[in-house]
């Protein structure tokens, strides 16, 4: 569960694939509350290619993650409930961001924020 103050956030996940390629479905997904879910292909989205070993293949693969995001429409203030997906068993979630608002760049995210009960 998250607070959320703002109607509009961002999930950045933070997921490794273990076998990613260009025919790959290395993909995962992303919802609140009982939104639908969002679905990530890993691999389309940040264009990273083995087959050619191009820049963005090199830069995962030295950082050993990948980092892709979503946008989210959230109903209102309040806590809500964010649900990530299991739509590959390649892709191994590492950490989750979510920003609504001011989060400073980083290079894999934030320090882990409180829980709340």
């Amino acid at each position: 569960m998250c607070k959320v103050n703002q109607p509009d956030a961002t999930a950045d996940a933070i997921v490794a694939a273990v076998s990613p390629g260009p025919d790959s479905d290395s993909a995962y997904a992303v919802s609140f509350d009982d939104d639908a879910p969002q679905t990530v292909n890993v691999t389309a989205v940040t264009g990273s290619d083995d087959g050619t070993m191009n820049v963005q293949w090199a830069r995962n693969t030295s950082d050993n993650v990948n980092v892709t995001g979503t946008v989210h429409r959230i109903g209102g203030p309040g806590v809500h409930v964010l649900k990530f997906w299991m739509a590959d068993p390649t892709v191994v979630l590492q950490n989750l961001v979510v920003d609504t608002g001011g989060l400073k760049p980083s290079r894999l995210g934030p320090p882990e924020s409180l829980r709340l009960h």
